[in-house]
């Protein structure tokens, strides 16, 4: 920042929302418009929309599944488009068999609920933690050009050599949310523990180490095509060093054509904090992005999200604060003021600062891009219940903003 000094004030002017999200959840991503959020609730297995706006929860019930018979659980929740059609595609463990499905889901005409599209098995059991011994992690991501991956990884910590297997499948989505699937990976393993949150990045997968007290920080790069041998990589130190390994990390999004963004909640010094980092993939080289999540930092069932209406970031997971009565939040931070300045450790305002600073009428309408300025003062429904929100806003919930681009 040209030397300047960083200032309390330039870390309120980071964080421009703070809303309550969805303990526990499945999963978080955005409407193209940037304006609500959508979660999945597993307690209730439901689908949650959240006004990013004033922070009002709606309940959207999903239709009861044809193949799957019941799911043990819910994973990696992912937003895509298809000629104007918002579809939600979520992973699903069936209880009975262990077998993973990917799911597409849309929200119905009234607003009310979430009709299922199509159920796609994707060819691999889920390991069974406790017996096993097993970390696993399963998540949907998208590369550089906008491929989406179904990643499935586990490490078996009873064995010795440490070895992570995983499962990548690259699948379509059509203009009515249909599923095809073509398996890159099948059960493939990886010498060593390399089970970090599997990267796709166009033409590789890059596999990142779950502790660097067994792999050095090492990083192990996959060809998707032919059977290369891995090849593995030191990753190199740049601003703010080496993010720390053995701790919460949120699933990886690309914010450009190679470099991926990450958030952390890990140890620095004596304290637990949440950090942002990026990796940038053809050299592998680290950095951290400025300002720390302290207070009320989220630790667990993380998401990251970008929103490309106004260049925001948004964090949503469960409370680092186990006393906090909200549980679980939604940060929206300016994205451009967070890559432009050099990592101070400069931690973001307390909660209630965020908060005040949030109710500014100004800074929520920077969101609604797709609205003319005219909209601002337009009236609220009478019946302000969440139910009532729901029906009364119907689709425009999870359409496309039209000026998005």
């Amino acid at each position: 920042m040209n030397g300047k000094k960083e200032t309390k004030e330039d870390a309120e002017n980071v964080v421009i929302k703070f809303v309550n999200g969805v303990a526990k959840s499945g999963g978080f991503s955005i409407a193209p418009n940037g304006e609500v959020g959508i979660a999945f609730n597993q307690l209730l297995d439901q689908f949650v929309v959240i006004n990013l706006k004033n922070g009002e929860h709606s309940a959207l019930n999903n239709d009861p599944l044809a193949t799957v018979k019941k799911v043990a659980r819910w994973e990696g929740l992912h937003l895509v488009e298809r000629q104007s059609k918002i579809i939600v595609l979520m992973m699903a463990v069936e209880k009975r068999t262990d077998k993973t499905y990917l799911i597409s889901f849309t929200e119905d005409k009234a607003g009310v609920r979430m009709k299922v599209l199509d159920e796609l098995y994707l060819g691999v059991l889920d390991p069974k933690d406790s017996k096993l011994g097993c970390k696993k992690t399963s998540y949907i991501g998208e590369d550089g050009n906008g491929a989406i991956y179904c990643f499935t990884a586990w490490l078996d910590f009873n064995d010795s050599t440490k070895k992570a297997t995983f499962h990548a499948v690259n699948v379509t989505v059509d203009g009515d949310g249909k599923l095809q699937a073509k398996v890159v990976f099948d059960a493939r393993s990886v010498q060593g523990a390399h089970l970090k949150l599997p990267l796709a990045d166009k033409t590789v997968v890059y596999m990142l180490p779950v502790h660097n007290q067994y792999d050095e920080e090492k990083i192990v790069k996959l060809p998707l095509k032919g059977a290369a041998h891995p090849k593995i990589i030191h990753p190199k130190y740049g601003e703010g060093g080496m993010p720390p390994f053995f701790c919460p990390w949120s699933y990886p999004i690309h914010f450009n054509d190679d470099t991926a963004l990450f958030y952390v909640y890990g140890l620095v010094g004596s304290n637990q904090v949440g950090q942002f980092w990026t990796l940038n993939l053809p050299n592998c080289q680290w950095r951290k992005l400025s300002y720390d999540l302290q207070e009320h930092a989220v630790k667990d069932n993380i998401s990251i999200v970008r929103d490309a209406n106004d260049n925001t970031l948004l964090l949503h997971g469960d409370c680092a604060d186990d006393n906090c009565a909200d549980k679980a939040h939604v940060y929206r931070f300016n994205f451009d003021k967070m890559m432009a300045a050099k990592p101070s450790g400069l931690a973001v305002p307390s909660a209630q600062t965020i908060k005040r600073k949030a109710n500014d009428d100004a800074s929520l309408d920077s969101k609604a891009i797709s609205k003319p300025k005219s909209s601002r003062t337009a009236k609220k429904p009478k019946n302000s219940s969440p139910t009532a929100k729901v029906q009364a806003q119907g689709t425009g919930r999870l359409t496309r903003s039209k000026t998005r681009h």
